[in-house]
């Protein structure tokens, strides 16, 4: 398979995408790039991911940051994915930083409603802890010690654990 080469930082998605609906099969990486995932990242305020699956895919890096969605939620306020679904055909391997949504990155808000990861995920890394079904290694600290929030509403997923807390689904 051809590698996919999402882009860089500097182009990270802003804002809505709506997949009506459909699911993306076949996404392959397998190399050294940091955040190996459809979207290399998020950034920016009120992001929107809704109404899409991945199934049928490897993503695996020897770098940070992979996942199926997002490689990094990078300075976003509010992230949101809406009946998206991660199928148990995907894979997806980084050093740290790895899960079925998002890799890791800095975000101080993420919701994810009616969604489901059955992502088969692993990490170099094991000490850190930093992985998961929907989130990795992600983290928000704006200098003023606020804590990042995840809600989850109606989810389901096969791993729920970073090296922060568990969460319910």
């Amino acid at each position: 398979p051809q590698n996919w080469c999402a882009p860089e930082k500097d182009n990270f998605f802003r804002g809505n995408f709506d997949g009506n609906g459909h699911t993306v099969k076949g996404l392959y990486y397998n190399g050294s790039k940091q955040d190996a995932a459809l979207f290399a990242g998020i950034r920016g305020t009120g992001v929107s991911i809704k109404n899409l699956a991945i199934a049928d895919s490897s993503l695996a890096t020897t770098a940070n940051y992979a996942a199926a969605f997002a490689g990094q939620a990078f300075n976003s306020s509010v992230s949101v994915f809406e009946n998206c679904y991660v199928y148990d055909t995907v894979t997806v391997t980084a050093n740290n930083s790895t899960a079925g949504f998002i890799g890791g990155g800095t975000c101080a808000s993420v919701l994810f409603e009616n969604c489901a990861s059955f992502a088969n995920v692993t990490t170099a890394i094991t000490s850190g802890n930093r992985y998961g079904s929907f989130v990795g290694g992600l983290v928000y600290n704006n200098g003023t010690g606020d804590a990042r929030k995840i809600t989850y509403n109606s989810c389901i997923g096969n791993i729920v654990y970073t090296n922060y807390a568990q969460y319910p689904t």
